[in-house]
């Protein structure tokens, strides 16, 4: 009697558009047929696979671009630009109209500024390094000595006087170091 009752629903629901449409999305012999296609890797972890994937080769020797060029003044680049006899290189400014001429709408002009320039702050506070120069910093190479910088970043040196990097404060007591090979390392900062 149940297997009547059971062959009679499904003769029912396979007459149904949404109860054939189920079957064959969840049924199929070749798989999900609403699966995307795709090959990218994340997608062949997804689906359980061991993409094949090149590991990332470390760059050798300094990969420091270099020290930055000065820029250069406003006399050096006047120096290079062409210069012509009697020829002025900026147009001439026309001089000020002090009275409007008759019948024309004088030009109303807003009032003096009020507005009162910021002070300069103080030399001592602007851009003064965290840790005086000749502080050593423990490292994993061995100690290393502030040289110079700034209150963004501290320039570091081997005791031998090598260039050894720079050093980036994190805020939490502990700092950056990002060397020229292009190595890092998170080192614990002194107290001054």
């Amino acid at each position: 009697m149940r297997r009547i009752a059971v062959v009679g629903i499904l003769l029912l629901l396979s007459g149904c558009e949404g109860f054939s449409g189920f079957v064959n999305d969840t049924f199929s012999r070749n798989g999900d047929p609403n699966q995307p296609v795709a090959m990218a890797e994340n997608v062949q972890r997804a689906n359980g696979g061991q993409p094949a994937s090149t590991p990332i080769a470390v760059q050798t020797g300094n990969v420091w671009p270099g020290p930055i060029q000065p820029l250069p003044s406003l006399a050096d680049i006047a120096k290079t630009l062409p210069q012509s006899e009697g020829v002025p290189l900026l147009p001439a400014v026309p001089p000020a109209i002090t009275t409007p001429p008759r019948g024309a709408v004088p030009v109303l002009t807003a009032p003096p500024s009020t507005v009162q320039p910021a002070p300069a702050p103080s030399p001592n506070a602007v851009n003064t390094p965290s840790l005086p120069k000749g502080t050593e910093i423990q490292t994993s190479r061995g100690p290393e000595v502030v040289s110079g910088g700034t209150g963004n970043f501290l320039t570091l040196t081997s005791p031998d006087g090598e260039y050894a990097g720079i050093m980036v404060p994190n805020g939490n007591g502990t700092s950056t170091i990002i060397r020229p090979d292009g190595s890092v390392e998170t080192v614990t900062e002194p107290r001054p």
